[in-house]
């Protein structure tokens, strides 16, 4: 048989007495384990609305600020989501040529937002106020010195 070394004798009584403390451990206390049953319910999603006012006039290419107030009735926080407005419907007023007008403007005419001003987060069950760019693309001649109501669609995700 070896004769054991002080390093052996270190290394295996360090072992000895790590595994004493464990079942010293385990001796003092029983482990108990549970289980148990949860629910929980999803928040509804309510749809976010908004007034807008585009400062400026617009023209082709042209980029202007639009400040939107947007009302949240949601229990949680929602960030507008740039590029998601998308006008539905436009009334177009200002002259002979409107119905015109109307007619030859495409899906380009009022592009995304872009630039939002901070977060653009609405806090939950309130109104804020977004800030942010809007892209101007195609405007027919036609649509010189005319005044345009949108009816638009903009999205947000959940900031919670």
């Amino acid at each position: 048989m070896r004769k054991m070394t002080k390093r052996s004798a270190i290394i295996v009584g360090s072992a000895v007495a790590a595994i004493g403390v464990g079942a010293a451990a385990w001796a003092a206390g029983w482990a108990v384990l549970g289980e148990g049953d949860a629910t929980a319910k999803s928040a509804d999603i309510k749809k976010l609305t908004a007034t807008a006012t585009v400062t400026g006039n617009v023209y082709p290419g042209a980029q202007r600020g639009i400040t939107l107030t947007v009302n949240n009735p949601n229990e949680f926080p929602v960030a507008v989501t740039p590029n998601s407005f998308k006008y539905k419907d436009i009334t177009v007023t200002g002259g002979k040529d409107a119905d015109t007008c109307k007619s030859k403007l495409t899906a380009t005419a009022f592009g995304g937002l872009t630039e939002i001003s901070g977060t653009g987060t609405v806090p939950a069950d309130k109104s804020a106020v977004v800030t942010a760019k809007l892209t101007i693309g195609d405007l027919p001649q036609e649509c010189a010195a005319k005044t345009f109501k949108l009816a638009y669609d903009f999205a947000g995700v959940s900031a919670a």
